[in-house]
């Protein structure tokens, strides 16, 4: 399986979404908050 990465942002409904859905499939991925760091 490949790798699946996302990023997110603390006020992004979108990237809650997705977060929990990843979650529930029980697809491991890689998380980026870039809330603070958008670079």
């Amino acid at each position: 399986m490949k790798n699946i990465e996302i990023y997110t942002k603390d006020y992004c409904p979108f990237c809650h979404r997705a977060r929990e859905l990843l979650n529930v499939k029980g697809a491991a991925f890689t998380e980026y908050d870039i809330t603070e760091d958008p670079a």
